[in-house]
């Protein structure tokens, strides 16, 4: 093949792996915290700019196709690193969430029905997370206490 035609097929896949990307990118920021969503936004904007960079019909070379895939792989890497953020966040805050609870409820003796389905809920999350421990003793005493 010649050179035209190899920088157009580079140009059309680095555009798709750029809007494939973008879309994670997109899906990410509705789930990330506050802060989070900043450090996201600040990402997509060089994602952005990366973006309509190769949106170029051609390239000026194949070099520059891979200084931006680089550049774009950097982006991926720093937003794994905050979607592992916010995971450890989440699970934090969820864990500190259910030993509240499960102290007060268990120390009030009953727990109002809709309380309790959404505890529920949050502890079969939090043990699929493979955590067990305090909360799991605690569960498990408050998992017997009545419904009001």
């Amino acid at each position: 093949m010649s050179d035209p035609v190899w920088i157009a097929l580079i140009s059309t896949v680095g555009v798709a792996l750029i809007s494939g990307i973008f879309a994670i990118i997109t899906q990410k920021i509705a789930k990330a915290t506050t802060t989070e969503q900043q450090k996201i936004k600040e990402v997509t904007a060089s994602t952005n700019k990366i973006a309509a960079d190769t949106k170029q019909e051609n390239f000026d070379s194949f070099e520059e196709l891979k200084v931006s895939i680089a550049a774009i792989l950097e982006d991926v890497a720093l937003l794994r690193d905050l979607i592992e953020d916010v995971k450890e966040t989440n699970d934090l805050m969820m864990k500190d969430r259910l030993r509240q609870s499960l102290k007060y409820y268990l120390a009030e003796g009953s727990v109002p029905e809709s309380e309790k389905d959404i505890l529920v809920k949050l502890f079969t999350k939090y043990e699929d997370g493979g955590y067990n421990g305090t909360v799991k003793t605690m569960f498990k005493k408050f998992d017997d206490l009545p419904v009001t």
